[in-house]
């Protein structure tokens, strides 16, 4: 998936975070377990993913229409 100046790709061991910087890119792992729980939300106008870690809540934005595709996908990687 990949949103404004991000990218995420889903392995089967990890989620991953590439955020684009001015000089270079910042990456950033999660492995599933620290990963409790992956929820959407669909409004009008916009959707996201929203990820419950042990860290904290992660929102990561995409579109409406994809949020509870990409939502499921997570799940079954999970």
């Amino acid at each position: 998936m990949s949103t404004y100046g991000r990218c995420y790709v889903a392995t089967e061991k990890r989620l991953i975070k590439c955020t684009k910087k001015l000089f270079g890119y910042k990456i950033e792992e999660q492995n599933w377990n620290e990963i409790k729980h992956i929820f959407y939300n669909s409004t009008s106008s916009r959707g996201a993913l929203i990820l419950d870690t042990v860290y904290g809540e992660v929102k990561i934005g995409v579109h409406r229409d994809g949020a509870g595709y990409a939502c499921e996908v997570l799940r079954r990687l999970k």
